[in-house]
């Protein structure tokens, strides 16, 4: 549901304070209470967990290109296998 929100909320928020009712605008500032803005995009994600390490690496995933995904999941895995063995 948080995602879904998420999605719907910024077509939204492009539309101006000023054409939004009250209600709507509430409903949108709850966004702002679940999850602080993040990352120099501006871009507002939900936390996964209480994790900062974690996190990081979240943000870091969601700043990647579709394409670009799969390479970064290779790599944390090779990085996560190398500080296994060492």
């Amino acid at each position: 549901m948080a995602k879904s929100h998420l999605a719907l909320s910024r077509p939204l928020r492009a539309l101006g304070p000023g054409l939004l009712s009250d209600e709507l605008r509430r409903t949108l500032d709850v966004e702002t209470l679940m999850s602080p803005p993040t990352g120099e995009a501006g871009r507002e994600a939900i936390p996964v967990t209480r994790d900062p390490g974690l996190e990081q690496l979240v943000r870091l995933y969601r700043g990647l290109s579709e394409q670009k995904r799969e390479t970064f999941l290779t790599l944390m895995q090779a990085a996560a296998s190398a500080l296994r063995a060492g």
